[in-house]
């Protein structure tokens, strides 16, 4: 097993999936976990994802 990586992406609804979407399109990862909070109209968004060699995806 790979080590964990961590990413938090914030914002609206819509900017945080266009940036969620742009993370799984160019990275390649199995996600192990996310945690989401909110603070006014932003969300957070904390992606625990373990970081795959080209050769395991």
């Amino acid at each position: 097993m790979n080590s964990l990586c961590c990413i938090v992406i914030r914002g609206l609804a819509k900017e945080l999936e266009a940036e969620v979407n742009k993370f799984l399109e160019l990275t390649l990862c199995h996600v192990q976990f996310i945690c989401q909070s909110e603070f006014g109209d932003h969300i957070n968004l904390t992606i625990f994802h373990e970081q795959l060699a080209k050769d395991e995806g």
